[in-house]
């Protein structure tokens, strides 16, 4: 039996664009199992832990792929289900300091994977930058621990990876997606990439890098924060330059 495997072209594709799109290697039975799952869930449940998503990846030959590509990894134990349900665009702020109703097209928002979020606030904020950053990331899960690699995401990503802060991003070897529903319809998919976008944040990290080292957001040309947006209070998810 002949184990699954990208073929060079696949892999030349990949190395180019940033992204391959794989056919046909999930099995239809756990495209079906998953999708039953979502249908069967309670409001609020979270499905991210549950065999039926895990098993997309886990038991099927995406597992086999990304071991021939990139090595041997522990089996995923939880994911992100994206389910988008139509709605009105409100007038909550985003994390990015604009109203939903401000964003375009389904709330769409360029960024690099790896950032830390914090729960956007509601209210227009007051006081100096300064004020503004400490009061926004005291708010997170473990409270007011000042600015160090303590300060954790609503979405478990610390401020920073190191203890000597030169590392604002985090980062992973593959992102898998497995679309569960028609993706040619309009409004869905929960996610989009631009073809060949990991080379311009390469010649930046590598421009940071020559610069002081410091990687990420808070490094050279990447602030964290972006105080002119409406709520004065807007993660930067991606560097201007870029």
């Amino acid at each position: 039996m002949t184990t699954p495997a990208m073929t060079l072209e696949q892999k030349r594709d990949l190395y180019r664009d940033g992204y391959i799109i794989l056919r046909n290697v999930v099995a239809d039975e756990l495209v079906e199992a998953a999708r039953a799952r979502i249908k069967r869930a309670q409001k609020g449940e979270n499905l991210g832990r549950d065999a039926a998503m895990t098993d997309l990846v886990n038991a099927s030959s995406i597992t086999p792929i990304l071991h021939e590509a990139m090595g041997y990894f522990d089996p995923p134990v939880a994911c992100q289900v994206g389910v988008i349900k139509p709605s009105k665009p409100g007038t909550r702020f985003t994390n990015l300091g604009y109203r939903d109703c401000d964003m375009p097209y389904y709330g769409a928002g360029i960024h690099m994977d790896g950032n830390i979020t914090v729960a956007a606030p509601q209210e227009v904020q007051k006081g100096t930058p300064e004020e503004i950053y400490a009061r926004h990331f005291a708010s997170g899960p473990k409270g007011d621990v000042g600015r160090s690699p303590e300060v954790m995401g609503h979405n478990m990503v610390p401020l920073f990876e190191d203890p000597d802060m030169t590392l604002g991003l985090g980062s992973f070897t593959a992102f898998v997606i497995v679309p569960l529903n028609d993706q040619t319809r309009e409004g869905c998919g929960q996610t989009a990439v631009l073809p060949g976008a990991h080379h311009a944040m390469q010649r930046f990290f590598r421009w940071q890098r020559s610069v002081n080292d410091c990687l990420g957001p808070e490094g050279p040309g990447w602030p964290r924060l972006d105080y002119e947006v409406p709520n004065r209070c807007g993660m930067i998810y991606l560097p201007k330059p870029v």
